[in-house]
């Protein structure tokens, strides 16, 4: 039997209490079943990654030195271990290190550093006014509001705690990064039409990672930033079309350098999820699984 529970609280008693012998366990949860004797907890990387989405058709993110500053501002071991409980692994890789050795770790980084992020704006021609604690672009006009968009608190609060704290740490070196809290339809709404400045939302990736193709090449259909390259295009055809694994792969290697180049999108964490079983019950094999956890597959 798998009974159906409509409500989190009332399927995670049922699990404490036995009645049910296994449950997702959410990450502010975990607390209350870790030090329980009769469950164990199985904790494993997702393909779902966090992101910080970005508009590179629109002022002032229309500027890669902007996304790279911002992206050095995005200090990812805080927030995960403030915010997601320590449930998360911080990502650079436009894919996911879930995906093993299709996901390239030598890419170019941004490493948290508000001097880096300063040093970046400065190199790209903008400039910085220390005592009105104001920035400039390059063309002399006050850089304005760099907007990030997120479900209001009521609705993600953990959402919108995480790019308020990445504002604070902007505002603080100058820089007008503004939290702009938009109900979750009306912002996917504006994704899709591509009238959105930034936003931070997640990702789920399928088990193969030609998502990229969609991604990132000039009218795919999930590039909702607005990049074109001419150069991305070329590695992303060779990789989604060659039939040869090995140039696959060194593709999307190649293809991964120039999105973290370009920043159309900044990688913040990759999910880890949590599964409780009761000790109590027998033959359940338990998996270290990589991605999408299927009871059906351990018991």
């Amino acid at each position: 039997l798998m009974p159906i529970y409509l409500d989190y609280d009332a399927q995670l008693i049922a699990f404490k209490k036995g009645e049910i012998d296994t449950s997702f366990i959410q990450p502010a949860r975990i607390d209350e079943v870790k030090d329980d004797p009769n469950i164990y907890i199985l904790s494993y990387q997702t393909f779902n990654l966090q992101f910080l989405g970005i508009n590179c058709q629109q002022y002032p993110w229309n500027y890669t030195a902007v996304r790279q500053a911002v992206a050095h501002l995005i200090d990812r071991d805080w927030i995960i271990r403030n915010i997601y409980n320590g449930f998360g692994y911080p990502v650079d890789a436009p894919i996911p290190p879930a995906f093993g050795d299709w996901s390239n770790p030598n890419v170019p980084t941004y490493p948290y550093s508000k001097e880096l992020a300063k040093k970046v704006l400065l190199d790209a021609g903008f400039t910085y006014d220390e005592a009105k604690n104001k920035w400039y672009d390059p063309h002399g006009n006050e850089l304005g509001d760099i907007v990030i968009q997120v479900p209001p608190a009521e609705q993600a609060s953990w959402l919108y705690e995480e790019a308020q704290h990445i504002a604070e740490e902007g505002q603080s070196i100058g820089l007008p990064i503004k939290v702009e809290a938009i109900e979750f339809q009306a912002l996917v709404s504006q994704i899709y039409s591509k009238t959105f400045k930034s936003f931070i939302l997640y990702l789920g990736w399928g088990r193969q990672p030609t998502l990229a193709y969609e991604l990132f090449r000039t009218g795919g259909s999930w590039n909702f930033w607005g990049i074109s390259d001419p150069e991305l295009d070329e590695l992303l055809e060779k990789f989604y079309f060659t039939a040869n694994l090995t140039e696959a792969k060194e593709a999307l290697w190649k293809a991964q350098a120039k999105v973290a180049e370009l920043l159309p999108y900044i990688p913040i964490y990759m999910g880890r999820a949590n599964v409780g079983f009761r000790s109590d019950i027998a033959g359940v094999v338990l998996l270290k699984p990589l991605g999408g956890q299927s009871y059906l597959t351990t018991l």
